[in-house]
């Protein structure tokens, strides 16, 4: 994953490209860790129902993706959205009461850091715990889907 992030940037830096190559270049970048969020996302899942560790268990989840590849990158891209939107929120509020990050480290400011945060602290936790349910369910219909495919497969070779 962090390839997919500063590999990127180092191509556009280093090759000193036009705006037009650095957006194509941003935005390649962007699609394979959408994609690469999809896949561990479900290696997660099945490392956890499967008992499947490491990249055996990508390979699993890259399996089960095969089809629905287009409905995995849109669930991965809408988690990014909305905690983007949540991180950004943050930052325009922290902005707009002009933080300095310097005294961040003093405790009370960070007491009062997270106070002033803390519906969107609790926002942004509730969008975590909800892509791990939904990931979850697209894992079970993907496994539901691969295992009619699999029986389908098996009735047609018998016949």
């Amino acid at each position: 994953m962090q390839a997919c992030t500063i590999f990127p940037g180092m191509l556009v830096a280093f090759f000193e490209t036009g705006p037009f190559i650095r957006v194509v270049v941003a935005g390649l970048g962007s699609g394979l860790e959408l994609h690469m969020m999809a896949v561990t996302g479900l290696a997660l899942v099945a490392s956890v129902n499967e008992g499947i560790y490491g990249f055996d268990a990508i390979r699993v989840g890259s399996g089960l993706m095969e089809g629905k590849r287009v409905c995995g990158w849109v669930l991965s891209g809408l988690f990014v959205l909305f905690s983007g939107f949540i991180r950004g929120t943050m930052e325009v509020e922290m902005a707009m009461d002009s933080w300095d990050f310097e005294r961040v480290i003093e405790s009370t400011v960070v007491v009062k850091l997270l106070w002033d945060n803390v519906v969107l602290i609790f926002l942004y936790a509730l969008v975590v715990q909800w892509s791990f349910v939904v990931t979850t369910v697209f894992y079970f219909d993907l496994k539901k889907r691969d295992s009619v495919k699999s029986e389908r497969d098996s009735e047609i070779s018998l016949g």
